[in-house]
């Protein structure tokens, strides 16, 4: 396996280099473009913690990759990083990573499950193109953060991210999976405007507050829109059922900066 001098860079992994499985150094910052690509008999690859970037193309057509592990420490992962794993079945994106670039897991055609953190802000092209097995998303955020996430539908390439079962509010399927449960979740918002003719309200989601309560309550919210506007609440919702958020909310909060 070639390194750079200071052993921070995979730069290449013979293609024929016998052996199935292959962890990196954990002063490897960063696997080169190409890198593993085309390697003939890696069928699972251990990434260190420590790990920060995964070039283009860096796993492409390792056919018989069916397992990777992926650290924490992964903030990018570069267009066609996985292209053409034939037989990957599963992979989980860490928290940090924001872009899933193009052609990132296209003609993963055994892929069966993804795992996609609630930090991914936009899926590119072809990014899950002829992935035709791929039946269960598991993701972190729920549903109304699913919807913000800007996806790329260039020539119904990622057509099966609209097809897909999507598991909101998941850590994945070997977890008990909030997206399917049918205990209360909770969300902090603040009421931002409410139409009175149209009955509907806007409200502007937030976590990133440290809050106390400032008030408990168990009534409506329809019989208290006018003191709560401009205020922070937590609202309780049922999962999968985002649409109906408003039916309760649990107290008024303020932000303690």
């Amino acid at each position: 396996v070639l390194y750079d001098k200071d052993m921070t860079s995979i730069i290449k992994y013979p293609q024929a280099k016998s052996g199935t499985t292959f962890s990196t150094l954990e002063s490897v910052e960063d696997i080169n473009r190409q890198a593993f690509s085309d390697s003939q008999y890696l069928s699972e690859i251990i990434m260190q913690e420590g790990l920060k970037t995964i070039e283009g193309a860096a796993f492409s057509n390792c056919k018989n990759l069916t397992q990777v592990t992926i650290p924490e420490s992964v903030a990018a992962i570069e267009s066609g990083a996985f292209a053409g794993c034939a037989n990957l079945k599963s992979i989980i994106i860490p928290e940090g990573v924001s872009v899933i670039k193009p052609n990132t897991f296209s003609e993963c055609g055994e892929l069966e499950w993804i795992q996609i953190p609630v930090s991914i802000e936009s899926i590119e092209s072809s990014a899950f193109r002829e992935c035709k097995n791929l039946s269960d998303v598991y993701y972190g955020g729920s549903e109304k953060q699913w919807s913000l996430i800007d996806i790329s539908d260039y020539n119904d390439y990622n057509d099966v991210l609209f097809t897909t079962t999507i598991h909101y509010n998941s850590t994945g399927p070997d977890t008990s999976d909030p997206g399917e449960s049918n205990q209360p979740q909770y969300i902090l918002a603040k009421f931002t405007g409410y139409d009175e003719a149209t009955k509907q309200v806007t409200i502007e989601e937030t976590t990133s507050y440290q809050y106390k309560v400032t008030e408990e309550t168990d009534l409506s919210f329809l019989e208290n829109l006018e003191e709560l506007k401009n205020k922070y609440v937590l609202i309780q919702y049922m999962p999968g059922d985002y649409d109906h958020v408003l039916d309760r909310y649990v107290c008024s909060v303020s932000p303690a900066l």
